[in-house]
This record gives C-alpha cells, sequence and structure tokens, in this order.
C-alpha cells in the first residue's frame, strides 16, 4: 500500500499488531517513527497515543508516555477541542489504564476514538464522547449494525461547536450513535450467544438412545421476540419438536424441552452434536427492524473410560495408535468465527485417548481441504488439548493453577506463538509433535504420569478433556480463523460441568 499517492495527510496509531513485541516496535520506530506524537490544526489537539506501552509492550501506558500526555495537555489548555486517539478502547476493556489519563481531559471540550475489539460502540461520559470503531476490512463474523459488526469508516466535520460525526458504513451513512454502550449492553446476550441455549443430554454407559434438553430463549428487549428455530439432528437421531415458532413477550425467557430419539443405540463417542438453528426478529415502530441469526448446539454426554496404551511414540505418525473413538464432523463450539467454518469438508478431525505408565496421551487427525503452517499466531493450523486434572475437586490455587493447563501442537509453532496461546506452562516432561498427512495433520499430546498422580494425590483418577483444532484457509483470510472444538469452550456459555470426563485406568492395570 503506496501512501505517498494521498493527497492528504495520513497518520498512524499503532495497534497492538504493530508494537505489541519488542522486535515488532523496533521495527515501527525504523519504518514509521514515534509511536506516540500530537499536533495542533487549526486550535484542534490532536493527541496520539500509544495503548501497547505497557511492560514488554503489553497493553498499557508507560510512566513516560503519561507524563509526556499530561505536560501535552497541561501546555495547551484553551485550544478550541482535543481529539485523542488510540488503538485500544481502555474505557471499555482496561477502566485502570483509561483513569490513568481522564482526569486531565476532564476540563476540556474531548473527543476519543478507538478500535480494536472489532465491533462499534459509542458511549458518553463525563462530558467526553468515545467511539470505539468497528472494522474497515478487519475479521468480523459482520452480524450487523445491532451487534456493531459492519465495515465503516468515521467522517468527522470539525465546527466551531465540536466534532460532527457519522459512521459511513461500506454500504450506507449512519448516525454516530447507532449503537450506544447501552444499547451493547442489552445486546451483549446475543454477541456472546448466550440469549438461546440448550442443556446436555447426559446418558450412562456410553450409549445414548433416548434423552431431553432444555432450550431457554431470552428477549432482552422492551420489544416482543419472534423467534424460528429449526433443529438439525444427527443421523439416525429425530427430533421432537423438530422446529420451534414462538413469539416471547418483552423481557422474558422461553423454556422449552426438545426431546431426541436414536432408532438404535449409538456410541456417544461418534455421535455429534443436535444443531439448533435459530433467527431472531424484532420489529421497532420507530426504527428499521432487526433481524438475528445464530446457532446453538445440543451435546449429548457420557463419561468416558481411558484405554491402556501400547507401544505409543510422541512423533507424529498415529499408526502405533489402535483407534481414534471420537468422531468431530460437527464442533459442539466454533470460535472465533461461526462463518469462517462451512462444514465437515472444510475440516474435521477424529481423536485418541490412552494411557500407559509413563504418559497420558491425545492423539488427533484432521482433515482439511486447505492446510497451512507458513503464517504467525492463529493463522495457521494448529492442535490443542485442554486439561483439567483435578476437576470438581476443592483445591488450593496453587494446585489449581498447576492442574489446569492446554498444549499446542503444530509443525511450525514457535515458542512465541506456544506463550501466547497456552494456558499455563503446562506440566514439566510434556511432549507434542506433528505432522502433515497429504489430507490434513496429525498431533500428538503426552502428559507424564508422575505429574498426574502428584497432582491428584490418590484421589479421584479423573481428568477433565477438551481438545481443539486450529483451521486456517488462506483463501478465506477475510473470515478470519475457526477454532474447533470436541465440547464447548470451558469459559463458553455452553460448557457444563459434565463435560469431558475421562477416567484414568487403575494403578497396576497398565
Amino acid at each position: 500500500l503506496d501512501l505517498n499517492v494521498l493527497k492528504v495527510p495520513f497518520f498512524f496509531v499503532p495497534g497492538n499488531h504493530d508494537v505489541g513485541r519488542p522486535l515488532w516496535y523496533d521495527v515501527y520506530r525504523e519504518r514509521i517513527g514515534p509511536t506516540y506524537y500530537y499536533f495542533i490544526y487549526q486550535d484542534v489537539l490532536f493527541l496520539c497515543l500509544d495503548s501497547n506501552d505497557g511492560e514488554r509492550h503489553g497493553t498499557g501506558y508507560s510512566e513516560e508516555q503519561m507524563e509526556w500526555a499530561k505536560k501535552v495537555l497541561a501546555d495547551h489548555p484553551d485550544v478550541r477541542w482535543t481529539l485523542v486517539f488510540q488503538h485500544k478502547p481502555f474505557w471499555l476493556s482496561s477502566p485502570k489504564d483509561w483513569e490513568r489519563l481522564r482526569p486531565a481531559l476532564a476540563d476540556r471540550p474531548c473527543t476519543v476514538f478507538a478500535g480494536h475489539i472489532h465491533n462499534y460502540v459509542y458511549a458518553e461520559d463525563k462530558g467526553i464522547r468515545y467511539i470505539t470503531m468497528g472494522t474497515t476490512g478487519g475479521g468480523t463474523p459482520l452480524r450487523g449494525e445491532a451487534l456493531g459488526e459492519f465495515d465503516h469508516v468515521m467522517w468527522v466535520t470539525m465546527t466551531d461547536d465540536g466534532p460532527i460525526m457519522a459512521a459511513l458504513a461500506l454500504d450506507g451513512i449512519l448516525p454516530v450513535d447507532l449503537r450506544t454502550a447501552e444499547k451493547a449492553k442489552q445486546m451483549e446476550v446475543f454477541s456472546r450467544n448466550s440469549a438461546v441455549t440448550a442443556s446436555p443430554i447426559l446418558v450412562e454407559g456410553g450409549k445414548f438412545s433416548d434423552g431431553t434438553s432444555r432450550l431457554e430463549i431470552l428477549n432482552p428487549l422492551d420489544q416482543p421476540l419472534r423467534f424460528d428455530g429449526l433443529i438439525e439432528t444427527p443421523e439416525g437421531v429425530l427430533a421432537t419438536p423438530n422446529a420451534l415458532h414462538e413469539v416471547i413477550p418483552a423481557g422474558e425467557k422461553l423454556s422449552t424441552e426438545v426431546r431426541l430419539q436414536s432408532e438404535q443405540p449409538v456410541d456417544v463417542a461418534a455421535l455429534q452434536p443436535a444443531v439448533l438453528h435459530w433467527e431472531a426478529h424484532y420489529d421497532f415502530a420507530q426504527a428499521p427492524s432487526m433481524d438475528l441469526e445464530g446457532k446453538r448446539r445440543i451435546v449429548i454426554e457420557t463419561e468416558h473410560a481411558i484405554p491402556v496404551a501400547r507401544d505409543i511414540a510422541v512423533d507424529g505418525n498415529l499408526e502405533d495408535w489402535d483407534d481414534l473413538p471420537y468422531v468431530v464432523t460437527q464442533p459442539a463450539d466454533v470460535y472465533t468465527n461461526e462463518q469462517s467454518w462451512t462444514g465437515a469438508r472444510d475440516c474435521s478431525f477424529r481423536f485418541g485417548v490412552a494411557e500407559d505408565d509413563k504418559f497420558l496421551y491425545v492423539a488427533i487427525a484432521t482433515e482439511d481441504d486447505q492446510t497451512d503452517t507458513d503464517d504467525v499466531k492463529v493463522y495457521q493450523d494448529f492442535g490443542a488439548i485442554y486439561v483439567n486434572a483435578v476437576p470438581g475437586r476443592e483445591v488450593s490455587k496453587e494446585v489449581q493453577e498447576k492442574a489446569l493447563f492446554s498444549l499446542l501442537a503444530g509443525e511450525d509453532l514457535s515458542k512465541a506463538d506456544r506463550e501466547l496461546f497456552e494456558e499455563n506452562s503446562g506440566p514439566k516432561g510434556a511432549e507434542t509433535a506433528a505432522s502433515f498427512t497429504g489430507d490434513g495433520h496429525a498431533y500428538e499430546f503426552a502428559i507424564p504420569v508422575d505429574f498426574l498422580e502428584e497432582i491428584q494425590k490418590g484421589g479421584d483418577r479423573t481428568i477433565q478433556l477438551n481438545v481443539g483444532v486450529n483451521d486456517y484457509d488462506p483463501s478465506q483470510a477475510r473470515l478470519g480463523v475457526s477454532v474447533l472444538f470436541w465440547r464447548p469452550r470451558w469459559d463458553a456459555s455452553g460448557h457444563f460441568p459434565e463435560s469431558g470426563i475421562f477416567h484414568r485406568p487403575a494403578q497396576g492395570t497398565r
């Protein structure tokens, strides 16, 4: 992109992808210049800040930047307006950091702009107007203005009475307050995908024949909600009812049940979740109607037994595995962008778990229509396991921090990538391996048994496990990545305590 062709000045405001690591910061300084600066134009102070100026260029302001910014403001108390620009909206995501600067802005006409979170929010507080911009081509599900997910630029016209602003969507012009902080709070249950919930169906013995899930649908607004849903079931499973058509009064919650029945008993390990595809509609007298849509998986779960392993080598070659019985063609959770995963032909996986006297092993085999390991951070394919070695037990914070961890495996994952995405440090002596298989990847993980014995101290020999596959398709880079999870993420609204419980072999049987 050649900015020299522009006929107006262009001013950079750095973000975490520009200066979020020491090396990136050095390159930015060399190529672009200072990461924070100011200028005055027509008696308007433009204060451009670096929101990745914390320790090792993490989130925050440095003391040096704060002293500088406060001095700039003190030296120019009488400008007709102050415009502040920074990448991260600290007033939403890091209030303590924002409070370091906000008092210095309190007694002057001021408007503040940021981005980073990929959804639009407008707010006013203590005389300051805050605009958190959405995207202009960045990764987003594009679910519409109601959720702040639309591509746009801001048009700002400076007048004697202050800035007049509009959000210029790439297909239209929208008012600056189209999505206020209050509206964002109301719609949060939709943006977080928690307006529609479904209880899991828990079965004993590993076989499913019949079960019931309770659906709850929340209407958070002061308008009636028209709700339509269609339930997609795994092959051989019937849903009763298989469709929903309801009107939910303002501010109320609908509870109903869905019964799933299998034509014959089926192994839970190979059984996919049912999927409720839903649409929600609001009709307003003085505003355009609002349409929303989403998915909610109905997970069928049982407790799982870990078989004894025989001669497994952690080398990315899965020929020494007897079986990978867990099949995932319909993930229970897709993160971060549901739209970026187009179905099992896009990416699916199988996995197995086993244990011998040295290690607890997990193996994953993927089938992927586009493989990529040449990029950085999340923009590449890798596998991951998430482990809680003391599920449901009352333990100290120190033990919990050791017992809860994740491990990543990928062909070209850097140490920095692992540090960025792995939860806690993982046990000493853990092993991982990865290989390309022609139509996907193989990932292997090994957790030392000595670590599990120490952390469980002869008590309950269960672990909680989730398995994820990061799928990045270069041809669909605009949609970003999709992380496919066997069971709902532990920090997501669909998580339940009985999810992914595995019983280790008894001592002396390995």
